[in-house]
């Protein structure tokens, strides 16, 4: 199910895990709560780590701002890292609602769903927050898994393709690209992008034994300046 989801992430200068964007999102709140609320009465006593501190920070933050989005969502992924899944479930659907037409909230949201294998919510969430705006790739790869794994191979390699297109470096989608077109007999796409993914993570331990698998034999070279990775050659054909 969803546990064997890829995570969706950035290659490259700008790489991102499917929690994703969020940290920075939730440095940079919590930043700003404390500079707002640390003569708050909540901090006549000191907090035990500095994850209680900032919990504290987010949950006071909350109350007195219940109709900001931004720090019901980051509270609400606080909360489900912490284990409060359905509390913050709960409160990333308020977020939702609170941020109306502001792109990245859905796809915050259905990150969440996916975890708790909600993969049909997901769907909705990533096709509204698709609807707000098509130039983010994030949602088009979470939502391709999430076709992926709904069985709709299809969609999910249409889909992918979109994501990669916005995203062209992401040599991790492009594996998992690969291995779409791989479940969907499409072995010569799926070797070329196995191949690709290669150029951008040489010596990829999945990509190269993909390859082997399809027959394709994987030989180790010194990168060149311009096209660096590993060379792959056919052997013929996989059975």
């Amino acid at each position: 199910m969803s546990g064997n989801l890829p995570k969706a992430k950035r290659v490259g200068g700008a790489n991102k895990t499917a929690a994703w964007v969020l940290a920075g999102v939730a440095i940079v709140l919590v930043g700003a709560l404390a500079y707002l609320l640390i003569s708050s009465p909540l901090f006549s006593k000191e907090a035990r780590t500095d994850a209680d501190r900032d919990y504290q920070l987010l949950v006071e933050g909350a109350k007195k701002n219940p109709k900001d989005p931004a720090i019901q969502m980051t509270l609400a992924e606080t909360e489900f890292r912490l284990g409060k899944k359905k509390e913050g479930l709960a409160r990333a659907q308020k977020a939702v609602k609170l941020a109306e037409e502001q792109a990245g909230y859905r796809t915050r949201y259905a990150t969440m769903l996916v975890q708790v294998d909600e993969l049909e919510q997901a769907k909705v969430q990533l096709t509204a927050e698709l609807k707000l705006s098509d130039k983010d790739p994030e949602p088009l790869f979470l939502l391709a898994q999430v076709l992926s794994t709904l069985g709709d191979h299809d969609a999910a390699i249409t889909t992918m393709k979109k994501a990669l297109a916005l995203n062209p470096n992401a040599a991790d989608m492009r594996i998992t690209y690969a291995m779409l077109l791989e479940k969907a007999k499409r072995k010569d796409e799926a070797i070329a992008q196995y191949q690709l993914a290669l150029r951008f993570l040489p010596g990829d331990k999945t990509a190269i034994d993909a390859l082997t698998r399809l027959g394709v034999k994987v030989e180790e070279s010194a990168p060149p300046k311009a096209d660096h990775g590993a060379v792959a050659t056919p052997t013929g054909d996989a059975q």
